[in-house]
């Protein structure tokens, strides 16, 4: 609207007040912008390049099956690992097959500093979040499960990613008890670590079983070209463009939204906690992360300006007048015409 315009809605004929007066009203609406509309970050990317990763392709070899496992030989796949205090060896641990559970027996009294058992390395992508799970069975021997950058070495069994002491008696013998942790892989070949810690002091033949060891990448969406490093993981997720995965028709999300869960340094990797379909890159796709805005309603006024930005109207909310607890209340999205209207028809 011009200048002449409002003068003459107004019945204004002072130019330089009729200026005056909307310079004042553009300050007071900035005022109330500011005071009343928490923005959150929002950042986006169009590419070609993004494609969808739902495979879930476990990473660890012979965790199930335990092939080649018997008596003082570790299973295919697996190393020995042993430290004892004062050097020389302490008698091989035995690894042996029972119901189809690898049962794993102390041959050789371990004391206190001592530590015993197998390990081997398995691919990663630094930054994606993976999740580790596994069966143990207590009988008496206490085992670890750790997850570190290194193979152990010495006394040093490195625990940057996981670090797990199995619950011992708690869990009650014979009690198979599954264990599942997710981690961050902060490196391209993580080395997982089963053994046993002279603390408590460990004797000769003490025995309890592992199996259904298992180590899989959380669903990702990938950009080859390094798009996504100014996402973050407080942000929505909402996806157009794709074959299978878009947001707003997709059967993988009902909330209308994926939530990342880690981002690569690299820009390249976003995992999320939600279900993805696999697919391809090639389709010009738009990935948008936005935090939730706040609005105040406030008191006389009619009309809210919504960010030319926004997403999802997520709620709206009011003082319930017929409570004295001054508690908030979500308004119901109509679904019919108001039965109603204001005197204006608005």
């Amino acid at each position: 609207m011009k200048v002449q315009e409002v003068m003459e809605r107004a019945n204004m004929t002072e130019t330089g007040r009729a200026i005056a007066y909307i310079k004042d009203a553009l300050e007071e609406i900035e005022l109330h912008a500011k005071e009343n509309i928490i923005s959150g970050s929002r950042t986006s990317v169009t590419a070609s390049t993004i494609s969808f990763d739902a495979e879930e392709t476990e990473a660890i070899t012979n965790g199930t099956s335990w092939t080649d496992a018997t008596g003082a030989t570790e299973p295919a796949g697996w190393s020995e690992y042993e430290h004892q205090v004062g050097g020389g060896d302490i008698t091989n641990m035995h690894f042996d097959i029972v119901d189809g559970t690898l049962k794993i027996t102390a041959k050789e009294a371990i004391s206190a500093i001592e530590k015993q058992g197998m390990y081997q390395a398995f691919t990663a992508i630094i930054g994606v979040k993976y999740k580790l799970s596994f069966d143990i069975i207590y009988n008496n021997l206490q085992l670890r499960v750790a997850i570190g950058n290194n193979a152990p070495s010495s006394s040093t069994v490195q625990t940057q990613m996981v670090s797990y002491i199995n619950g011992s008696s708690a869990t009650g013998v014979g009690i198979t008890e599954t264990h599942t942790e997710d981690f961050i892989a902060t490196d391209t070949s993580p080395v997982i670590t089963v053994y046993v810690y002279g603390l408590p002091a460990v004797s000769s033949g003490e025995y309890s079983y592992i199996d259904n060891v298992s180590v899989t990448p959380y669903h990702t969406i990938r950009d080859t070209a390094s798009g996504l490093g100014n996402f973050t993981t407080d942000m929505k997720l909402r996806v157009d463009g794709s074959s299978s995965n878009d947001t707003d028709e997709s059967d993988n999300t009902s909330t209308g939204h994926y939530t990342p869960t880690s981002i690569t340094s690299d820009g390249q990797y976003i995992s999320v906690s939600d279900t993805l379909t696999t697919e391809s890159a090639g389709n010009t796709i738009t990935l948008i992360g936005t935090e939730r805005n706040y609005m105040d309603i406030i008191e006389g006024k009619r009309y809210y300006p919504f960010p030319s930005d926004m997403l999802k109207l997520v709620s709206v909310k009011a003082k319930n007048h017929l409570n004295n607890e001054d508690k908030y209340r979500e308004i119901p999205r109509a679904i019919h015409e108001p039965l109603e209207e204001d005197g204006d028809n608005i």
